[in-house]
């Protein structure tokens, strides 16, 4: 029933007259304490207050407190707390940044790994061994803007705030006495699964120690994996260790402080745990709704990078408690609700999220930063169980903004729901993981390929050799646009968008041919166990075809962990469809090469690609009747010929490399067809082949069963090593002295030297070893080439990774007087980043790169 009011008196008007535009305006800065009556007295923010003649308003300052009147009771501050609690505990293994003896000391930055508990294990290790231990204060404005000067602009925060805390430190470093510890920490096992970290953490001692142009002897950068039975800790930080010291430490006093520092951080973590059950418990007796803090521990626990969120739930009186303060469940399993989840933040945010799902008390606050890779992925899962337990999942991106009261709102809104979600005291049902179908009988569904540049029709081929019905997708439909739009997030990477909006939009086109997809289709994405998102696309569009209604299309995802092997196909087919898509695609890409030697000179303007085109659709064919190589080779030979009838002027322009990440330099489309656009400005391109890439991931994958000993994997690798490094040979022989100069190169052919000067290490992953290597080999002379054309997608976490590296080793390489004449010191580059949007400016980029190309080609031919 409602109640009728009824008003007896006119209500007084709230407007105040036209003379309000004449009042004075008036706006000036002062502090908290002078300008408001109920200030808390505990920061004295410095706010903006706005008068409108006798009017005020008040904004600004770290708390949405304005002019309220209302008195809040505040919750305590359990960040503040747990933070507490870990300055403790490191009092006992550390001394005052400013405090100098005469011991060496090390210095580490508290930032990425340190928090939350490794900040514990190394400062006990180093203790322990008898170094003195300081490490950087907690983030502030000062460190964040020395971490901005450093990095690179499209790292996350907390990278930038890792490089700010080292570029702190840096200042307290006293020269041939102490060193800074900057870590590369790759991952670590989750009980019998192997994780890693994502890119930035991997390569983050590499990478830091670059930008703030610190030497090998200033530093220790140890790469680190937790919890490996595969990898040493021990053997690790001793190698580190001696690289530094020599003989100083023997492994066996390496080994007990190693022991000593984990039990140290497992006595925080213990102590920790029990004081967060306790807190939680007596909450949960109180049958209060309980806000857990869900992220990274450098996110979550950092006051910069978290934009003291938690400040603004304890001052609402909202009990806000930090993940790490409680234990993951033991009942649960990541893998039974999530798939190839590698990351293990990502695997310990699930867990807190599973826990939250299914606690009636808990309600999650996702705290992430502007273009983490991770967490694009991630949260895509997060939100999937919080559907399920339908409860609301509020995401913070908090990017040390130096106030957060536009966060205020939504945590004071979010919290209205929350109230009535846990008043109708609702039992969350169980969370379901979302399965692959099974790919059975294969030969009996179309498998689509998704396109990336013309070698995808050769893996067609190689699959329909093997009695498979495989066809390529078509790339960037309207309607592949619009279903990218639809499912893909602004902070995920555009190879993710090319690939989810071709692959539902050619799922949708079956329905039209009068295809039941459910029945008679299967999906071609192959995956990998990390570091970047690429290992979590097909596990994504997993739960966007179930999304669709296509729950029952199966995808066929080899890894590259196993080096593609791993398919539920028959051996035969196996061996003929791996056989036939690397003698294809080293075919092919010897095609692609001649086609770019010949184009840029050709005299008749559409000849060469017409005579490339006829040689690609020619190939193709070929390789459907799984040809023998010494077939392939005969028609390599004609194809030779037909190029080199082909007339061209007899200039040669500068020779470029066109790397970086795979998907963006092979598809036309996502980097705005660049080969094109160098070749209008007289550059002759070399496109880092794909048949690079898998000889890279065989690679790869030899290193990794070399290093479990899994001789079964180690003998397929090798004998496939063998066979393509038999295969290049003789297929490279055919164009003869055509291709002089771009002659492919195997990647590890440069990576051994990268790592050799300590430049980065291939422990990372992925495809930032390569451009790395590949880089540093041309400006030390080894790479042919007159300049390096790098691309990538916008927030792709490797190619940021690697140009944050290779900007540096520019710095590095400009500011040196060389003496040795022979090396040329102009080192041409451009980073090509693509989005969604169009580069409005690359033409003029490209245009300043290629005056460069140009000059350094006169300066290489007067020698």
């Amino acid at each position: 029933m409602v109640e009728e009011k009824t008003y007896h008196e006119i209500p007084t008007s709230q407007f105040r007259g036209f003379s309000l535009a004449d009042a004075t305006f008036e706006k000036s800065n002062s502090n908290c304490s002078a300008c408001v009556d109920d200030s808390c007295g505990t920061r004295d923010c410095m706010l903006q207050v706005y008068s409108f003649g006798e009017d005020r308003v008040v904004s600004g300052g770290i708390c949405p407190k304005g002019n309220t009147a209302k008195v809040t009771k505040k919750a305590p501050n359990y960040v503040n707390t747990y933070n507490s609690m870990l300055n403790s505990r490191l009092e006992s293994f550390t001394v005052p940044l400013s405090e100098d003896g005469d011991l060496e000391k090390i210095l580490i930055p508290r930032s990425l790994t340190f928090l939350n508990e490794k900040g514990i294990f190394y400062s006990a290790l180093y203790n322990h061994l008898g170094f003195e231990v300081s490490i950087s204060p907690e983030s502030n404005d000062d460190i964040s803007n020395l971490g901005r000067v450093h990095s690179h602009s499209e790292s996350c925060y907390p990278v930038i705030l890792a490089h700010g805390h080292a570029a702190y430190l840096k200042g307290y470093m006293r020269e041939g006495l102490d060193k800074l510890l900057l870590v590369n920490v790759i991952g670590a096992f989750d009980g019998e699964t192997k994780t890693t970290f994502c890119p930035y953490v991997g390569s983050a001692g590499d990478v830091i120690k670059g930008n703030i142009s610190l030497s090998n002897d200033e530093v220790l950068t140890p790469i680190l994996r937790f919890n490996d039975p595969h990898h040493s800790l021990d053997e690790a930080i001793h190698k580190e260790l001696q690289r530094v010291y020599g003989k100083r430490f023997p492994l066996i006093e390496v080994k007990d402080a190693v022991k000593f520092a984990l039990g140290e951080q497992e006595k925080f973590l213990d102590e920790i745990h029990e004081k967060g059950e306790a807190i939680l418990q007596r909450l949960k007796e109180r049958n209060q709704p309980v806000f857990i803090g869900v992220g990274r521990g450098y996110t979550v626990l950092d006051d910069k990078a978290s934009s003291k969120v938690h400040d603004l739930f304890a001052s609402q009186g909202l009990h806000f408690i930090p993940s790490f303060f409680l234990r993951q469940p033991v009942d649960k399993n990541v893998d039974e609700f999530v798939d190839n989840m590698y990351w293990l933040q990502g695997r310990n945010m699930i867990m807190y999220n599973l826990r939250v799902a299914q606690d009636q008390n808990l309600y999650p606050v996702r705290e992430t930063n502007f273009n983490c890779g991770a967490d694009s992925i991630i949260l895509v899962h997060e939100e999937r169980i919080m559907k399920q337990a339908d409860k609301p999942h509020l995401v913070l991106e908090t990017d040390g903004h130096n106030s957060n009261a536009q966060f205020g709102t939504r945590i004071l809104a979010n919290n209205e729901v929350v109230n009535k979600h846990h008043a109708s005291k609702y039992q969350s049902p169980p969370i379901n993981k979302i399965s692959n179908s099974p790919f059975t009988n294969p030969k009996d569904r179309i498998i689509g390929i998704p396109y990336m540049g013309d070698v995808t029709q050769v893996l067609a081929s190689s699959m329909r050799a093997a009695g498979l019905q495989a066809e390529v997708m078509p790339t960037r439909t309207e309607r592949s646009k619009a279903l990218a739009k639809k499912y893909v997030t602004t902070n995920s990477c555009r190879p993710l968008a090319f690939q989810i909006g071709d692959h539902l939009a050619w799922i949708e086109s079956l329905n039209e041919r009068g295809i039941d997809p459910n029945e008679k289709a299967a999906l071609f994405l192959p995956k990998a166990k990390g570091p970047c998102r690429f290992g979590q696309y097909s596990v994504v569009l997993r739960q966007f075809l179930d999304d669709e209604g296509y729950s029952e299309v199966p995808m066929f995802d080899p890894s590259t962990s196993s080096d593609y092997l791993d398919v539920d196909l028959d051996k035969k087919d196996i061996k003929t469809i791996t056989a036939l898509s690397f003698k294809g695609a080293f075919a092919h890409d010897l095609l692609e090469s001649a086609l770019l030697r010949t184009r840029p000179y050709e005299l008749t303007e559409g000849q060469t690609d017409s005579q490339y085109n006829k040689s690609h659709i020619e190939l193709t064919d070929m390789i459907e009747t799984n040809p023998s190589l010494k077939v392939l080779k005969n028609f390599m030979k004609e194809q030779y010929k037909s190029f080199v009838s082909i007339p061209i002027s007899q200039e040669r322009h500068p020779l470029v490399l066109m790397n970086g990440e795979i998907f963006v330099r092979c598809h036309p489309q996502a980097n705005q067809d660049s080969i094109k656009a160098l070749e209008e400005h007289d550059l002759e391109v070399m496109l880092s082949p794909v048949s690079s890439w898998i000889r890279y991931i065989n690679r790869m994958s030899l290193g990794d069963a070399w290093q479990i000993n899994d001789f079964s994997k180690l003998w397929k690798s090798s004998i496939k090593g063998a066979y393509m490094e038999y295969v290049s040979h003789d297929l490279q022989k055919t164009f003869g002295s055509f291709l002089e100069r771009r002659e492919f190169h195997h990647p590890f052919d440069f990576v051994a030297a990268m790592e050799k000067d300590m430049i980065y290490h291939h422990d990372v992953g992925g495809e930032s070893v390569v451009t790395v290597a590949e880089t540093y080999a041309f400006m030390d002379g080894r790479l042919d080439v007159d300049g390096i054309y790098h691309v990538g997608p916008l927030g792709c976490m490797q190619e940021t990774v690697a140009t944050s590296r290779i900007m540096s080793l520019l710095q590095t390489n400009k500011k040196s007087k060389n003496s040795d004449d022979k090396k040329i010191t102009l080192v041409p580059f451009i980073d090509a980043v693509f989005g969604e949007t169009q580069l409005p400016n690359l033409d003029s980029q490209i245009a300043l790169f290629a005056q460069n190309c140009h000059l350094r080609k006169e300066i290489r031919e007067k020698g």
